[in-house]
């Protein structure tokens, strides 16, 4: 009771600020979603639906202030409204009309996070808010797994948080794979030391809790995830190579059990349970060749029909185990291609934004934060080859970070390519055009007003010298900073002057 009653003030405290800020909610949403602490509480809380009171809350204030209009125009966006739009229309025709429209439900609410995501995220400021929110409830299932496996050896599985979306072994184990990169990421950028350091312990812990899963899948899914780090990143190849090196010893020091399951991995052709994922791969593909634009439906291999058609005699039904064989068999083949279109889109652009920032300074953290994205979606890719797991909050909330931080980048370099000399009258220049003769040099400043994710993103003189300069000339500038700092910087953005401000 008394953890459910903190938690309900932890929750509703914060939850005042959404009217003035709907990014309040979606870093509520966010923890909720991601942590799941009320699944921690074994109180009156344990199944309340705090989440979507929030969503409706959050979604409802951006719709009612108009920041839809903030929405990036990136084909991510464009792909997943297509996505989720084909998978309501399987609905229609799916085997299982009642569990087909809860799984499309569920998708409504994952993806409606990275809408909003998309469009609150407008700073680098509150970008390194979320990512250091996800960092940290990632890092306690993390650091939990890795501690109650050193623990008992190895003995036992490490679980997620019970009743939750990371309950299973393998659930739990794509989860931390998926939040590593994003660890490593956060020990080198996160702004508070505390944090850093917090984080550099985290990353081993959780790849002990990955191992502790003993999902073979997520093992396999790490060794992937790794190398294409180490080769995309030259500081972690000797991270990896000491890895390689301790191998042996992690492979003495775990159970017998944990063993010889992993040896299973060489023997394939001869594991019960590996062979059944082949039996419902073939399903899916059977049943693809029957259904092949709408599919069977979210969770259509319920269907005794379908079983009766498509699994041998003697085989037992199971989860498709693969989210390529799953999207094919739910939603056809348009909506493999979708899904497929979505994971490879959101891979190359962040490859194309590790090629523009290269060698930036002032665009490392960029750089950095997408080859850490970049490992994330490979890993999930890899992971998904033999789990079904396409409903992830995290995944399409990396998607919706993937699309802002490219319009940030953009906006930044476009910055770059037309800064000009700002000439205005005011006390630092002299009238009409001319720089006063004891002004001395001027620094280069942009033509026009500075987006806000421009001024966090960039690390220079220029865009400070142009926002002190804001402030001499438009008082009101320097009223809407007095009102944010009374509102703990939740209040509403800087709307510049009308009009071409170069002939103020």
């Amino acid at each position: 009771m008394l953890r459910s009653l903190f938690l309900l003030v932890l929750i509703a405290v914060p939850a005042i600020y959404i009217p003035f800020s709907p990014f309040v909610g979606v870093m509520l949403w966010t923890w909720i979603s991601s942590m799941t602490p009320h699944r921690l509480t074994y109180g009156f809380l344990y199944d309340a639906p705090i989440v979507y009171a929030i969503a409706l809350v959050t979604l409802a204030v951006i719709i009612f202030r108009n920041e839809i209009k903030y929405l990036p125009r990136h084909p991510l966006v464009v792909l997943v409204a297509l996505y989720v739009g084909w998978a309501g229309i399987c609905t229609i025709f799916a085997l299982e009309p009642r569990l087909a429209f809860e799984a499309w439900t569920e998708l409504l609410k994952v993806t409606a996070l990275a809408f909003a995501t998309a469009v609150t995220l407008r700073s680098r400021k509150r970008l390194y808010l979320l990512l250091s929110l996800l960092g940290i409830s990632f890092a306690y299932y993390g650091v939990k797994g890795g501690l109650f496996t050193i623990l008992t050896g190895g003995a036992f599985r490490a679980l997620g948080a019970p009743g939750s979306f990371m309950e299973g072994t393998n659930e739990y184990a794509t989860v931390m794979l998926m939040s590593l990169p994003l660890m490593i990421w956060l020990g080198r950028h996160a702004e508070w030391w505390l944090l850093r350091w917090m984080f550099r312990v985290s990353v081993p812990l959780t790849v002990v809790a990955i191992l502790g899963t003993q999902s073979r899948g997520g093992l396999v899914a790490l060794g992937v995830m790794s190398l294409f780090m180490a080769l995309r990143h030259r500081r972690l190849m000797v991270l990896v190579l000491l890895v390689l090196v301790a191998a042996p010893v992690v492979w003495e020091v775990m159970p017998p059990n944990w063993r010889a399951r992993m040896e299973t991995i060489s023997e394939y052709n001869k594991d019960a349970s590996f062979m059944g994922r082949v039996t419902m791969w073939k399903a899916a593909a059977r049943s693809s060749s029957d259904h092949p634009i709408f599919g069977v439906g979210a969770d259509g291999w319920r269907n005794p029909d379908f079983q009766a058609k498509y699994v041998p005699m003697g085989e037992q039904p199971r989860e498709w185990h693969s989210i390529y064989f799953g999207n094919l068999g739910e939603y056809g083949y348009p909506g493999l291609f979708l899904f497929v279109c979505i994971l490879f889109m959101a891979i190359f652009s962040c490859r194309s934004l590790v090629r523009v920032t290269e060698g930036r300074s002032e665009l490392r953290w960029a750089h950095e934060l997408a080859l850490a994205m970049q490992a994330s979606f490979v890993g999930f890719a890899a992971v998904g080859l033999v789990m079904h797991f396409p409903m992830f909050d995290l995944y399409f909330q990396l998607i919706a970070i993937t699309a802002v931080v490219v319009k940030m980048v953009e906006t930044v370099l476009a910055f770059e390519r037309d800064r000009s000399p700002l000439v205005r009258e005011n006390p630092l220049h002299g009238q009409a055009g001319a720089p006063a003769a004891d002004a001395g040099p001027q620094p280069e400043e942009p033509a026009g007003p500075v987006p806000a994710w421009a001024r966090f993103a960039m690390a220079g003189a220029a865009p400070d010298a142009h926002w002190r300069h804001v402030r001499q000339i438009d008082p009101k500038y320097e009223r809407w900073r007095q009102r944010q700092s009374r509102l703990g910087g939740f209040g509403p953005r800087w709307e510049p002057p009308s009009g071409d401000e170069s002939d103020a």
